[in-house]
């Protein structure tokens, strides 16, 4: 199809499933469709944004960030941080409504739902480890039963959370929510940048749980575990049947 360049204005074949790139510019454009097939995607940039780095949604602002999709300059009213990239709200309309890259941030309630969930597999898990172990000790003293008990909930609970994360994504109670956890590359996050999430997951719990409800204010819902192994929490695809 044709596609008119919304930067210089070239017209140019592009094919219908590729992001067009202009051949004068070279820069990735929506375009418009000389035919009328082609997405409309088009920001008004104003001459003085052009000439004086100014945002081109608000040229009152000065420009710190450039859209890493249609190169139109951004103040920081307009930057949408999505993984490592950084576009315009335009741009993340068109792509996160045409289900290419981008996807959607799990919210702080469906979190919390599935924390709540994640309750109750630990609790399940809690007397499993208490039958287990009434029986491992039922000759010996109160303290050893303790010590015993005490390490295998929380081996267990380490390798429940450790394990879903790293090799599914998601913990049960995500599943049942609908969300999953990712890192930088979209994929379900490595072993190590699991276990560094659960290292910084306690530190979130014993700090009166404010790494938590840190994800209610965070632009992208993420709590300090999040933060610190640069992982998301998104909402998860449904697969067609």
């Amino acid at each position: 199809m044709e596609v008119r360049c919304n930067k210089c204005g070239t017209v140019f074949e592009a094919l219908v499933d590729e992001e067009p790139l202009c051949p004068i510019c070279r820069r990735f454009s929506s375009g418009t469709g000389t035919g009328g097939g082609a997405p409309v995607l088009e920001t008004p940039v104003s001459a003085e944004a052009q000439e004086t780095n100014r945002c081109a949604v608000h040229p009152g602002n000065e420009a710190v960030e450039v859209c890493s999709r249609c190169g139109n300059f951004m103040c920081h009213l307009c930057v949408i941080r999505v993984g490592r990239k950084k576009v315009c709200a335009a741009c993340f309309n068109l792509l996160y409504n045409q289900d290419k890259a981008f996807v959607r941030q799990a919210t702080f309630g469906e979190r919390l739902g599935a924390l709540f969930i994640d309750i109750l597999v630990f609790f399940v898990i809690y007397i499993i480890v208490m039958i287990f172990a009434a029986v491992l000790v039922q000759e010996s003293g109160g303290e050893l039963y303790v010590a015993v008990t005490f390490l295998l909930i929380l081996g267990m609970w380490s390798f429940y959370m450790v394990g879903m994360w790293a090799f599914a994504g998601a913990t049960l109670g995500k599943k049942a929510v609908g969300i999953k956890i990712v890192g930088p590359d979209r994929k379900p996050p490595s072993l190590l940048r699991s276990l560094a999430r659960y290292a910084m997951y306690w530190v979130s719990a014993f700090a009166f749980f404010i790494g938590f409800l840190w994800a209610a204010w965070e632009p992208r819902n993420r709590t300090w575990h999040d933060l610190v192994a640069g992982t998301d929490v998104i909402k998860a695809r449904r697969k067609a049947a």
